[in-house]
């Protein structure tokens, strides 16, 4: 990633907390978050561009009893959310255990993923590489 601008760098981000149940490196993806005090409950489908994703609201106390269960499969990251145009949001992570900023933006469909021109500041794409996915960074 290229130099974040200045209005990125300079705003102030929210901790998340998040892990997985699940150890599959192929299969769907089960995780829990907690961040700004709420907890969720997420499944996504396999994929890169295109994926199903539920996302349920659970209570800290469910929170915090499956978080034992996700031993080896944790990150923490600081996310800054940054308006783009077209009403597009980048989100800006960068982790608490590594030198590493990745920047997220998702979209309303395939076609607009694929016609979205990222800033030079994104730098490069790494959608496609399962080393950038975020249950394969949690350790």
């Amino acid at each position: 990633m290229k130099d974040v601008p200045a209005e990125v760098s300079e705003r102030t981000g929210t901790r998340i907390e998040q892990a997985y149940l699940t150890s599959q490196r192929d299969g769907p993806e089960v995780r829990i978050r907690r961040r700004d005090g709420h907890c969720t409950l997420t499944i996504k489908s396999v994929g890169n561009l295109e994926r199903t994703e539920v996302e349920l609201a659970i209570s800290g106390a469910d929170f915090n009893a499956l978080w034992p269960l996700t031993d080896g499969r944790r990150l923490v990251k600081t996310r800054v959310d940054y308006p783009l145009s077209r009403g597009l949001l980048a989100e800006v992570d960068t982790f608490d255990d590594r030198a590493l900023i990745l920047v997220e933006v998702e979209f309303a469909s395939g076609e607009q993923a694929r016609e979205f021109v990222p800033p030079g500041w994104f730098g490069r794409d790494v959608t496609d590489d399962p080393a950038y996915k975020n249950r394969n960074l949690a350790r």
